[in-house]
């Protein structure tokens, strides 16, 4: 498949020794051509052994860089990743999912096909762990009552691409960047969302892909999932 552009993923990571295991098994399953992508994981100087544990097993992934996000917040992470990136596109994906083989043949498909500036899938939500508590924070976080009107966390009927106002882990056309800048790393949650705000307003258009699933795992106690609630406000 030598036509395919050549694509960028980065990952934000803080404290996700849980998570980062299986993040990177989903990651070398994809049936996009190994030689057609590189990962960059920006680490926010993680103190849980997330950093031994990605030390450990680089070796095991020759398209795998890690760097340092000293300020241990995500856009700084992202920002940093997107200046070292060498991809015509960028996906963006989080330490906190599992995601489907298809996913980055699916998301420049998409974004090829209709000349879009960011795509997306959407996230099934699964509990943190087995308790009940989890299990009831993910339930809530998969409803309109819960969660809001968010279009790619609550089901829906259609089948084709649909404009939306963000997606989560997004496929971004790296001109993009060039054109309305990096992510506002004055917000330490919803800089997606006000990346994707900007987007909007300078004419860019959003998909989201209903048959492209994210398992996205909740958090699994009230207490985080109040302290992320405050940093989104």
């Amino acid at each position: 498949m030598p036509n395919l552009p050549f694509i960028s993923v980065i990952v934000p990571c803080r404290n996700e020794k849980k998570y980062i295991k299986s993040l990177l098994e989903s990651i070398d399953k994809q049936d996009y051509p190994k030689n057609k992508f590189e990962v960059i994981i920006a680490d926010g100087m993680s103190d849980d052994g997330t950093r031994e544990n990605l030390s450990a097993i680089k070796s095991n992934y020759n398209y795998l860089t890690l760097i340092d996000n000293e300020k241990k917040i995500v856009p700084t992470a992202l920002n940093k990743a997107i200046k070292m990136s060498k991809g015509e596109y960028i996906i963006r994906l989080d330490a906190h999912s599992v995601y489907p083989k298809n996913y980055f043949s699916r998301l420049i498909e998409v974004i090829e096909k209709t000349g879009a500036d960011n795509v997306g899938g959407m996230w099934v939500t699964k509990p943190g762990n087995n308790s009940v508590k989890a299990k009831a924070i993910a339930i809530a976080m998969s409803c309109s009552f819960g969660i809001g009107n968010s279009s790619y966390r609550v089901a829906t009927n259609k089948t084709e691409p649909f404009e939306v106002d963000t997606v989560p882990f997004g496929c971004y056309r790296c001109s993009v960047f060039d054109r309305i800048g990096y992510f506002d790393e004055e917000l330490v949650r919803n800089q997606d969302n006000e990346f994707n705000e900007r987007l909007l307003k300078a004419g860019g258009k959003i998909l989201l892909i209903p048959d492209l699933k994210i398992d996205y795992f909740a958090r699994e106690n009230f207490t985080k999932l109040w302290k992320m609630n405050y940093h989104y406000a």
